[in-house]
């Protein structure tokens, strides 16, 4: 594999994607997390679209990942971005594996192995992430793969005080924007990525359709997972998605599910936009 040379790969590795393997790498001294994806024609075209979604997003600040340098030889793609925290998700916080909940237990409602995130918290650090989304949207460029794995966290407060909330500890950073694109007002997209228990109804069709709101779906669904640690539809339950008929009964009492009823609706132009469901939950 050539490798650019102001580059210098190590074999600690981040995980693996759909297009390619992230790595630490050193570049000028700098550690960040390199994304390593080999060429041909189709993953040419990937790249350039992920990197006009980067470079438009690139104005936006703390809550989104952003790309350090990225070099290309005759054999692969370079994407190297800032490393973020000790490169754990949202999902580890929502499943207690994440250091800094391990380490604080009184930060969740702790059950023998069983965390979970308080609803408060659970909605704060939401609303964080609705925040990068609006960001992201308001420039024109839709995720497409929102869950809790595509979200890191940054520590803000490594030594809170007694009864300080996650959310006023940690900071949300979206990342891995491989499925990301960048789109007109109302422009119909026709490839159908992500994740399937995060697809909207109309990426289960096959059909043309608006990204904004099938990002909104996505974000009704990290919600439901970070409240509940279950996915609302199941895992690969098709028919349940097209449906979009969760068991509301799940979700703690003190939250209001109004927003996620309007969140989950099939008719794609019927939910709400983020900056609704932000201000809707912002207390």
């Amino acid at each position: 594999m050539d490798v650019p040379p102001d580059l210098t790969l190590t074999p600690t590795s981040f995980g693996k994607g759909c297009f390619g393997s992230v790595v630490l790498a050193f570049l000028a001294n700098t550690p960040v997390a390199t994304k390593i994806i080999p060429r041909s024609p189709s993953e040419d075209a990937h790249v350039e679209c992920e990197r006009r979604a980067l470079a438009a997003t690139a104005c936006i600040d703390r809550v989104v990942v952003h790309l350090s340098a990225y070099s290309v030889t005759p054999t692969h793609h370079f994407l190297s971005f800032e490393i973020v925290g000790d490169g754990g998700t949202l999902m580890d916080l929502i499943l207690g594996t994440h250091s800094y909940v391990r380490s604080r237990c009184s930060s969740v409602l702790c059950a023998g192995n069983c965390y979970r995130l308080r609803p408060e918290e659970a909605r704060g650090l939401f609303l964080q992430l609705c925040t990068a989304v609006e960001r992201c949207h308001a420039l024109g460029v839709v995720h497409r793969d929102i869950k809790p794995e595509n979200v890191l966290i940054r520590v803000l407060e490594p030594n809170p005080l007694p009864g300080a909330m996650l959310h006023d500890c940690l900071q949300l950073v979206l990342t891995d924007f491989g499925f990301a694109q960048v789109v007109k007002p109302r422009q119909l997209l026709l490839t159908h990525p992500g994740t399937i228990t995060y697809a909207a109804p109309e990426l289960i069709k096959g059909v043309p359709y608006e990204g904004e709101p099938a990002d909104v779906w996505a974000l009704g669904v990290t919600l439901w997972v970070m409240m509940t640690r279950h996915f609302p539809f199941g895992r690969t339950n098709d028919q349940r998605i097209l449906l979009a008929a969760p068991d509301y009964s799940i979700v703690p009492r003190s939250f209001d599910v109004v927003m996620l009823r309007s969140i989950f609706q099939c008719d794609a132009s019927k939910r709400p936009t983020v900056t609704q469901i932000r201000s809707y939950l912002a207390p």
